[in-house]
Order: structure tokens, then sequence, then C-alpha cells
């Protein structure tokens, strides 16, 4: 943080709760199937659309269109 001082313990202690307020943000897995099986998975923040990671074919025209699963991971 610029311009706040303070001793490096509330420096950790902030950037603690930062971290954990980052790791309770809601995230779905978006899945797209072909047959039996997930051909493409992406990781997002609900919020804000973000993609955290992506597995498989994640080619343009397939992430294009809507997923064929979608689970909430947290």
């Amino acid at each position: 943080m610029t311009g706040v001082h303070a001793d490096p313990e509330r420096h950790a202690a902030w950037a603690a709760a930062w971290i954990l307020r980052q790791l309770r943000r809601p995230v779905v897995r978006e899945d797209w199937l072909h047959g039996e099986g997930a051909v493409a998975s992406t990781w997002r923040l609900i919020y804000t659309g973000r993609v955290l990671g992506r597995t498989g074919r994640s080619g343009r025209r397939l992430v294009r269109r809507t997923p064929d699963k979608v689970t909430p991971v947290r």
C-alpha cells in the first residue's frame, strides 16, 4: 500500500485478509461436452467473468457457444 505507514505485522495482516477475500470469490467450472466427456473446461469468476484457467480444446468457436454444463466450484 503506497503512502501507508504501518509496521510489517500490520502490512502482513492486510495482505492475508486480501488473499482470503480472493479465495472466497465464487468460481464456476464450465464444460463443453462431446459424447461422455468434456473436450474443454474453463474456470471463471462469477461476478467479473474473468477466466482463471482453461484445459482441453479451447478453440474460439467452441468456447463462444454456451457451455453444456456449469458447476459451482466455490
